[in-house]
């Protein structure tokens, strides 16, 4: 009888012990909250764990954390595993990292398959990653490509006013001028640094 009750009661603490470790593991949810918060490298960390058991919405994750931390290799690897889970997030994702690695014509592509997928797309961790932005990436992708009216065609689905001469000499930085006022943060500091 006695040893039947020290049994139960060694069960009953290591099932307490076990449910106790599973609460204090960060959830998908926690890594979202952090990303949020601009808390990249805590909600990588967390994103990381849950690759072997989710891996399309950790590896989208981690993706966008390593996008957001400027280290855009480990965030192409990321994009590129999640690529066949066909999620917009990643998709999106895979098109920043392209033109952060100067890769334009895949960033322009991977926005193409973004926006033909989900016209009115908006990133779930960050709203403000949206068509537009995939926009003006290709916009900015053909502008560092040296194509300027496919520049122009793009930043016109931004802003259908914006109508320069293209014969003007000084074509390319007016575009660059353009786009320097549609981009935000982060993108814009890059394509100013690389100006053509």
């Amino acid at each position: 009888m006695k040893t039947m009750f020290v049994k139960t009661l060694s069960a009953l603490m290591i099932g307490l012990f076990i449910i106790s470790c599973e609460k204090d593991k960060d959830t998908l949810k926690d890594a979202q909250k952090y990303f949020k918060q601009k808390k990249y490298e805590k909600a990588l960390k967390i994103y990381l764990d849950y690759i072997d058991s989710d891996a399309a919405a950790a590896r989208v994750g981690a993706g966008w954390c390593y996008l957001r931390l400027s280290d855009y290799e480990n965030a192409d690897t990321m994009f590129t595993e999640s690529a066949k889970d066909s999620l917009a997030d990643g998709l999106a994702g895979w098109s920043f990292t392209a033109w952060g690695l100067s890769q334009f014509d895949k960033a322009i592509a991977r926005a193409y398959l973004v926006i033909n997928k989900q016209t009115d797309f908006k990133m779930s961790l960050d709203t403000l990653v949206n068509t537009r932005q995939l926009i003006w990436i290709q916009a900015a992708s053909y502008y560092q490509w040296g194509y300027y009216d496919e520049s122009v065609e793009r930043i016109q689905r931004i802003d259908p006013s914006f109508n320069p001469n293209m014969a003007d000499p000084d074509i390319g930085n007016i575009i660059l001028a353009k786009l320097e006022q549609l981009g935000n943060g982060q993108w814009t500091k890059m394509l100013l640094t690389r100006k053509r």
